[in-house]
């Protein structure tokens, strides 16, 4: 489709422009259908996964950080963003209650293992952008998408270089000679955060990766010598014990391990590095970024004669690397999403809940 087929088609579609965020691309290039599904009809699960959870609790944890916040008072936005959620059904309270103390734990961890580090000058933190999207050859920019995003951080690095940076968790090995390092080489959400930082005027020169670990340790049983020894010492790794050790670990006892296990080997939970781009690197993703949003705007324009079989299925992602939520959606199992809300999901009002102020 060229370019002046698409402003005659915003011309007669006026307001119908969209935002494309690298989830969302992401989403689109996993499988077209599921993107229908979740940016457009967007269908949400009722309840979001463990892991998500536990991701958004951490950043906004890291968030309070980054902005000159205490260690208490991070951990303390951890169990404030865990308030406005219920347990979900497939946790018990116990549960439920674990993956609290871990998000907060992991924050702690985080405040500890980098309050010494010199990446402390942050210039802008969670820093949004709306940009337009250009065509890598002509330079004019499409009426019908817009570039969306929210930067982590932008810091002042000792050298006096300024760079993105961006928090994640992961369950991958965090070896730096490792594949989960080489893969962001190529990953796009760098390039186009990098891009975006220069556009609204930062002169950033690298991306700085800041990676914590999810933690692989659970709750137990506590030994008897253990129990002694926290009974006799009123404290198990530094958490007050007022009269006899449990038997079992509550969830407040669990973190204080996992906190122990965080300072016992550090370089296992927490990573830094660099991840350069070349400016071959920026083209390229531009051009990549083009050729998908063409590919979106053609199931979009095709939906008004096809509806749902205007965006293809990607069945090799349906179980794969884990089962996918709209699974059952897609086969056809809950109704058309389009008429109806299927058990289980919600619809949000807003495609794009990750950039929502909170």
């Amino acid at each position: 489709m060229d370019l002046a087929t698409e402003q005659n088609i915003a011309k007669e579609q006026p307001g119908s422009t969209t935002a494309l965020t690298h989830s969302s691309e992401s989403c689109f290039k996993t499988c077209p259908r599921k993107y229908f599904l979740q940016y457009v009809q967007m269908l949400r699960p009722s309840h979001d996964s463990n892991a998500l959870r536990i991701g958004s609790a951490f950043h906004l944890g890291l968030e309070t950080a980054k902005s000159g916040g205490s260690e208490d008072e991070s951990a303390n936005a951890v169990y404030t963003a865990y308030l406005s959620q219920p347990c979900p059904p497939w946790l018990t309270l116990e549960e439920y209650d674990v993956e609290i103390e871990t998000a907060a734990a992991m924050v702690r961890g985080w405040c500890r293992r980098w309050k010494d580090d010199q990446i402390v000058n942050y210039i802008a933190v969670e820093q949004c952008f709306d940009l337009p999207i250009t065509n890598p050859t002509t330079g004019r920019e499409t009426p019908n998408f817009r570039n969306r995003g929210k930067i982590d951080g932008i810091c002042k690095l000792p050298d006096g270089r300024l760079a993105i940076i961006e928090h994640k968790t992961t369950s991958d090995d965090l070896d730096q000679n490792g594949d989960y390092w080489k893969r962001l080489l190529m990953d796009s959400q760098i390039s186009r955060y990098l891009m975006a930082a220069r556009q609204l005027g930062f002169d950033v020169q690298t991306t700085v990766y800041d990676v914590t670990r999810k933690c692989l340790i659970r709750p137990k049983a506590i030994s008897k010598l253990d129990r002694a020894r926290a009974t006799a010492d009123r404290h198990y790794f530094g958490f007050p014990i007022k009269g006899i050790c449990p038997e079992q670990e509550s969830a407040k006892l669990f973190a204080a391990r996992l906190l122990n296990d965080m300072a016992s080997r550090p370089d296992w939970y927490f990573a830094r590095a660099e991840v350069p781009r070349l400016e071959s690197d920026l083209a390229e993703f531009q051009a990549e970024e083009w050729t998908v949003k063409s590919q979106i705007r053609e199931c979009e324009l095709n939906q008004k004669r096809w509806g749902a079989a205007a965006w293809p299925r990607n069945t090799g992602a349906c179980t794969s690397p884990y089962r996918c939520v709209y699974l059952d959606v897609c086969r056809g199992l809950c109704g058309d999403p389009t008429e109806q809300v299927p058990a289980g999901f919600k619809r949000v009002r807003e495609p794009h809940t990750e950039l929502t102020p909170a």
